[in-house]
């Protein structure tokens, strides 16, 4: 997500109480708890640097690192992994279940199949613990998302960032 998109910025707006908990998965910048699920093969930063082998990061599940470093409550978690969303939630499966965060995503099938994994993968994650999904910023809910994902296919590369919400949550 790079830059500030209006988009995230008027999802993020409205589901949250004031004092919210939010992680960042996938974050360069901030003053947010930050994971990223990227090593030293990212090869890019947000500020322009090349990363290197030094400045690769330690890598852990969502769930382990909770679990290691308990938090109260967990309101939001935004996720840009550039196509590693699949493992990233693959590990978080007990902390969606236990908080029902709202979640932002970004859904590009071109970059979840380079790492792996599927919009089946990742969808079927979400509907698993009860979730549904909405454009982001309207928060209208998504419903046949196979139009979606084919005009992405159909962008060579394209990504949508998908709000997740937890059902009876919004």
């Amino acid at each position: 997500m790079g830059e500030l998109e209006l988009g995230v910025v008027q999802s993020i707006d409205r589901p949250l109480p004031a004092g919210c908990v939010e992680v960042d998965v996938g974050a360069n910048i901030g003053y947010l708890m930050t994971l990223d699920p990227c090593e030293v093969n990212c090869g890019y930063r947000l500020d322009g640097r090349v990363v290197t082998a030094a400045q690769a990061l330690h890598v852990t599940a969502i769930d382990r690192y909770l679990d290691e470093h308990p938090v109260p409550r967990l309101d939001l978690v935004k996720c840009d992994t550039d196509g590693m969303e699949g493992h990233v939630f693959r590990g978080g499966v007990e902390m969606l279940r236990r908080f029902r965060p709202a979640v932002i995503f970004e859904l590009g099938p071109g970059g979840l199949r380079q790492y792996g994994s599927s919009p089946d993968e990742l969808l079927a994650i979400f509907r698993s613990v009860g979730y549904r999904l909405h454009r982001e910023g309207t928060l209208e809910p998504l419903g046949d998302l196979s139009a979606l994902l084919e005009r992405l296919d159909r962008g060579g590369g394209g990504v949508a960032n998908v709000v997740a919400l937890a059902k009876g949550g919004a």
